[in-house]
């Protein structure tokens, strides 16, 4: 399916610069000039009788604000004044919620101070008051274009993509395998399928390095001109050389990284190792490759020859799993549940030829305690401390449980070093569990998952580099970084500078996303995440937008995700966490074409409608596109439901407060400014790199996936991208 281009767009009054409205009080006075009855004639003087009188009508007391300079800057004070023309005091308020201070609670003259930085827009209302009367004036501050950039708003940057820095800056794309060094710094193949694979470096404070090229290919030379395919497997010898495996288009190769990053291949390997899972070195100097099926030697000749005798008693299988240790003895075990008609163990071979029982695999017998009664699941992911005491990944599912276990062998007993919980996320595949387990030189243990290295100490797990993306099937309210969206999408915003989302908005493939209910978002210029409302749908849909009306009316668009290729939506307005119909009907069980037809309320028809936006009238318009994305017509729907095709969606709905239009393109990683003249250009992100992901920062900078992008105020805009609601501030 084709990416959608969403240039969601705020429906309330464009902010200005700086806006000043004048808003009335006590009564049914004009707003700029609020009275109330003041002192009349002194019934105590002398009447004229000889010369009859107009009565005198009492003068009015009136409250008038002087206007405030076009123009704010950060940190600089704003002079506010106010005028009474008969007896009082003037007291002034800050509106809550507003950005910056008052130089004084009262007095005739005092100044607004904005804040020092304005990196969102923001409103600012602010209140003079004598007795009865009232004036206000409402600022709308925009950010400094001095501070243009892409800064977090909330949620997490966590992806899959290569970036070096130190800790949580790094980005690792999916680790395929770890390897720790003499000197106590630890390689990683940093490999996903379809994506240029790397060896990175990451040493013990955390930092990481890239030290091959991230460009896919199969050539041995310097580290200019060496380029790796598929690093699926390494390893770090005590001679001080590195053996990678990678798996090319051609042929699987064993090749040797040096310090200086060059790159040679040792051998080709054979079939029954071109998908080798692990390599290991003896003390000896000898090298061992790990199949599905089969553990091979390096000989001297550079060829790959099996090591026999390594069958379980149960039979032969293509779940093994394999580890040989300095001294050159082998663990091997078979990692199916039930092998043949029996159970399997862990098994130790010596280097002298000897075999022995390590521990049963037993599910019915894996609790902690005596080797001999004790037992491990599913075992994976074998590991030696430097007392020699074996230890490894039991997954615990097949046991009744749903996360892993960190186990230690030692003498006669087992133990659990740390438990960790399964994210039990079936969109995860098989990466909602941890995937490697080394030990450091400190002898710590190093856990590998998805996209991040953490360390387990103490019993206690701690990342050390990189950052999971870990917002599937996850919402959490909170500030900033501590909250979490799912898919987070569709945006829409108000004067204020909240931003409103909807959870699953930007899953690209309908028919994953079975969901039976939307959640709506709102998050404030701070980055405070608040569950705003949870409607249940009547069919199994995603929600394709929201569009916010200057009433404060809230509109989503529903898509039909059945199973059939078929492209249907209808169009509701959000009330009290309810859905009410505003056009359209979908039949998710049609197998006809999509199809746009003009009419009232369910009498209406959209095929797959994408909101544009909300006039100053309330008419809410729709991109009617086909299954793929492909605008089939445009939609014009009025606040009772009427819908009639137009020619296209004006202008004034899709720009921008600076009259331009911007939208989102996931699959390029950009954001897009289409001026009136027709001409494109990208304001952030980089188009055409290998991987994406968000880094923060001056501009371009990096966007994950972006799908949807809203103005927030001049120059402002919040874009969603990943698992993240971003601020954009344009110079």
């Amino acid at each position: 399916m084709n990416p959608i281009l969403r240039p969601a767009l705020h429906c309330a009054t464009a902010l200005a610069v700086i806006t000043l409205a004048a808003c009335g009080g006590g009564g049914s006075s004009p707003a700029s000039n609020v009275t109330a009855a003041g002192p009349g004639t002194d019934p105590a003087a002398p009447a004229t009788p000889t010369t009859p009188t107009t009565p005198t009508t009492p003068t009015a007391t009136t409250l008038t604000l002087s206007a405030v300079p076009a123009q704010a800057a950060a940190g600089v004070p704003v002079p506010l004044s106010a005028t009474l023309n008969g007896a009082g005091t003037v007291s002034w308020t800050l509106a809550p919620g507003s950005a910056g201070s008052l130089s004084a609670a009262s007095g005739n003259s005092i100044n607004y101070l904005p804040p020092a930085r304005i990196n969102a827009a923001s409103v600012v209302t602010i209140t003079a008051t004598s007795g009865s009367l009232s004036q206000s004036v409402t600022l709308a501050l925009q950010p400094d274009p001095a501070l243009a950039g892409l800064t977090l708003m909330a949620g997490t940057i966590g992806g899959h993509f290569i970036l070096d820095g130190q800790g949580s800056e790094a980005r690792f794309d999916l680790i395929a395998d770890m390897a720790v060094d003499s000197d106590g710094n630890t390689y990683v193949a940093d490999s996903r399928p379809g994506a240029p694979s790397a060896v990175r470096l990451l040493a013990r404070d955390g930092s990481v390095t890239t030290l091959t090229a991230a460009v896919n290919g199969h050539a041995d030379g310097d580290r200019a001109h060496a380029r790796v395919e598929s690093v699926g497997a390494l390893a770090a010898c005590a001679n001080g050389k590195v053996y990678l495996l990678d798996r090319g288009a051609q042929a699987s190769y064993l090749r040797t990284l040096g310090k200086d990053g060059g790159i040679a291949t040792v051998a080709t390997l054979p079939a029954a190792y071109a998908a080798a899972r692990r390599v290991f070195c003896d003390d000896s100097g000898a090298v061992y490759v790990a199949g599905a099926a089969a553990l091979g030697k390096l000989a001297a000749d550079g060829s790959v020859q099996d090591v026999a005798g390594l069958t379980p008693s149960t039979g032969p299988s293509t779940s093994m799993g394999y580890m040989v240790d300095r001294y050159g003895s082998i663990y091997y075990y078979d990692a199916s549940i039930y092998a043949g008609e029996g159970r399997s163990s862990i098994y130790k071979r010596t280097a002298a030829g000897t075999v022995s029982t390590v521990i049963k695999i037993d599910p019915r017998a894996n609790k902690d305690g005596p080797v001999a009664s004790g037992g491990v699941t599913q075992p994976e992911s074998l590991a030696l401390d430097a007392d020699g005491n074996l230890l490894l990944i039991d997954r615990d599912q097949f046991a009744g449980g749903s996360g892993y276990r960190v186990r230690k062998i030692a003498g006669d007993a087992i133990g659990t070093v740390y438990r960790g919980a399964s994210q039990g996320n079936y969109q995860r595949q098989n990466n909602d569990l941890p995937g490697q387990l080394r030990v450091a030189a400190d002898g710590s243990l190093l856990l590998s998952y998805d996209s991040i290295v953490n360390r387990i100490s103490g019993g206690k797990l701690a990342p050390l580099a990189g950052l999971n993306d870990d917002t599937e099937d996850r919402s959490i309210d909170g500030q900033g970084g501590a909250a979490r969206y799912y898919q987070p999408g569709g945006l829409a915003a108000d004067s204020a500078g909240n931003v409103y989302s909807v959870e699953g908005a930007d899953d690209q493939d309908p028919v994953i996303y079975m969901g039976s209910r939307i959640i709506v978002r709102k998050t404030t210029p701070s980055g405070a995440v608040s569950k705003l409302a949870t409607a249940g749908t009547p069919f199994s849909a995603r929600a394709g937008g929201l569009a916010l009306a200057r009433d404060g009316s809230l509109y989503v668009t529903l898509l039909s995700v059945g199973r059939t290729p078929t492209a249907q939506g209808a169009v509701y307005r959000l009330v009290a966490g309810q859905l009410q119909l505003l056009a359209g009907s979908i039949d998710q069980f049609s197998r006809s074409p999509p199809t746009s037809v003009d009419g009232a309320g369910a009498a209406a028809r959209f095929a797959w409608p994408l909101l544009n936006g909300v006039d100053a009238d309330g008419n809410v318009y729709v991109t009617d596109r086909d299954y793929d994305g492909a605008p089939l017509a445009y939609r014009k729907i009025t606040p009772q439901g009427v819908v009639s095709s137009i020619n296209a969606i004006p202008r004034s709905v899709l720009a921008a407060p600076d009259g331009d239009v911007y939208s989102a393109d996931p699959a390029q990683g950009v954001i897009w400014r289409s001026a009136a003249d027709g001409s494109r250009s990208v304001v952030a992100g980089v188009a055409g790199l290998p991987s994406q992901g968000t880094v923060l920062g001056a501009l371009p900078a990096r966007l994950d996936r972006p799908n949807s992008i809203v103005p927030t105020g001049p120059h402002s805009f919040a874009v969603s991208a990943g698992g993240a609601l971003l601020r954009l501030v344009l110079p």
